[in-house]
């Protein structure tokens, strides 16, 4: 057998395997996350891991499900979770420019928060119309 028919019997039989073990049947669209996993698994070769235990299906579905890792990262970072409302966000607020009273009740109400994490501009309308209202209540 020459080169190129080794090599792609053997990714054939990889890819075989793997979706014949794992419960696909309610994930569309699998072939477009292939270019996914084979980047996650040069990384961690690269990385030394390559003696850690087998991918689990959990594995795959959890790299399916956010696979530039961005659900946690809870940083100003194009796609990323606000660490408010969890949502990802693709538009991020100035928090070091917030007024004295939206930061209280954003740290009362999320005391683990920092400014340097920001928030979502839709957070932001959402403690500014509360601040506004406030405002206008009391005069």
């Amino acid at each position: 057998m020459n080169p190129f028919n080794s090599i792609v019997t053997a990714r054939f039989s990889i890819y075989n395997s793997l979706f014949l073990n794992l419960p696909f049947q309610n994930i569309s669209q699998t072939g477009n996350f292939l270019p996914l996993l084979q980047q996650v698994c040069e990384q961690g070769f690269g990385a030394g891991l390559g003696e850690c235990r087998a991918p689990r299906h959990t594995d795959f579905l959890a790299l399916i499900a956010d696979p530039r890792g961005l659900r946690d990262a809870h940083r100003p970072e194009p796609g990323a979770s606000c660490p408010l409302c969890d949502f990802p966000t693709f538009q991020w607020a100035d928090a070091t420019v917030l007024p004295a009273a939206i930061l209280q009740r954003i740290t009362a109400e999320f005391p683990a928060w920092q400014p340097e994490q920001s928030l979502c501009s839709r957070c932001l309308e959402t403690y500014e119309a509360v601040a506004q209202q406030e405002l206008t209540a009391t005069t």
